[in-house]
């Protein structure tokens, strides 16, 4: 179980530079759950996960708003030997809302599938079956749940996956897109129809190690986007588009025993979308995180990282960068007791990552 208070200054109403706004209130998450397996024949699991997410904004008349995320799953999984492992797999998500002109939401999702193993090859086949209301989208939505690996050594392996789902955008999700969310416009769950993707990973020398991968994804409401751009007013609605993005990614670490260690890792996108391209102004094209830890005694690590990403040009045009590198330290004094101060954009750069949502330097 944990959970946080916030208090923040909002923006200035763009009406009139005299008012501000205050926002505060609270996030609670907790879970639950068990695991186990019974005679080596049967392997089960059941999770219970609570989010809450609460907030007093006075620019609304001191409007309270809330709301409530219970998600629930359970597996069964049977061991038939040689014949391999079949197993199924059920999820719900319940989002109920107070003090908003959101409607509530109930999703069930139900993923069978079948692990067989031959040797250096591992395969696993099934599907996602998810279902939920008809007031937001289709009511059946199906994606595959498919993986084959092949591990010859331990110096090398390779994965081709075909997956995909839904993700719930909650109210909490709304707030992380930027904290000058206000919660005008409910947004539209996505779901990846096909995210196939084909991985490796290679063990250079000890301590040393590559992943390449890449791939094709198709999702709807992939890409959202401010339509009121220009009037620069931070409480209005966003819009959702459908996308199909080709990607590639590296990655490389390196660790040292307990004592260093770094990690370098960028993902390149080529975006696919129908209509009118401007929704690509503020999506990524070239995102890259570098960041390096260090022990200095026993107990003490320091550790610095940047996050780099680079927008889609449109009509000649690009967004700002956005750099923002960060410092920190972790001390632990024993197993029950750990201290850590941590800072971030630390270069003081503003930047926007949606129209409208500023997100404010130091």
């Amino acid at each position: 179980v944990n959970g946080a208070y916030y208090s923040y200054n909002y923006l200035k109403d763009p009406l009139s530079i005299d008012v501000f706004d205050w926002q505060q209130g609270m996030r609670l998450e907790a879970n639950i759950g068990i695991k186990g397996s019974i005679k080596e024949h049967y392997r089960y699991h059941a999770a219970a996960e609570y989010n809450h997410f609460g907030r007093n904004a006075y620019f609304d008349n001191e409007q309270q708003h809330s709301q409530g995320h219970l998600h629930t799953e359970a597996s069964l999984g049977i061991d038939f030997y040689e014949y391999g492992i079949a197993s199924l797999l059920i999820h719900s998500d319940l989002l109920l809302h107070q003090g908003i002109d959101y409607h509530n939401y109930l999703s069930l999702g139900i993923t069978p599938t079948w692990e067989y193993s031959h040797e250096d090859l591992h395969f696993t086949a099934g599907a996602n079956l998810d279902f939920q209301g008809k007031s937001h989208g289709p009511l059946i939505q199906m994606s595959p749940a498919c993986k084959v690996s092949y591990i010859p050594s331990k110096l090398f392996s390779a994965d081709l996956i075909l997956d995909g789902g839904r993700q719930i955008h909650s109210f909490g999700s709304s707030y992380a897109l930027s904290p000058y969310w206000a919660s005008r416009h409910q947004l539209t769950n996505s779901y990846t129809f096909l995210n196939a993707c084909l991985q490796g990973n290679l063990r250079i020398m000890e301590g040393l190690h590559l992943h390449l991968g890449g791939g094709y994804r198709i999702t709807n409401n992939a890409l959202f986007e401010n339509t009121l751009d220009t009037l620069n007013i931070v409480y209005t609605g966003l819009t959702t588009h459908d996308a199909q993005v080709a990607y590639g990614n590296a990655r490389i670490n390196y660790t040292y025993k307990d004592r260093v260690s770094a990690t370098a890792e960028g993902t390149y996108n080529h975006w696919m979308v129908s209509g009118n391209r401007s929704i690509l102004t503020r999506t990524p094209q070239f995102d890259a995180n570098f960041g390096t830890r260090v022990r200095i005694i026993n107990g003490l690590y320091i550790h610095t990282d940047c996050h780099f990403v680079m927008f889609n040009a449109v009509n000649g045009e690009r967004e700002r960068t956005i750099i923002d590198w960060s410092l920190g330290a972790h001390y632990a004094m024993n197993d029950k007791l750990s201290f850590f101060l941590d800072g971030h954009n630390l270069l003081n750069r503003h930047y926007q990552r949606y129209a409208g949502y500023p997100v404010q330097g130091i």
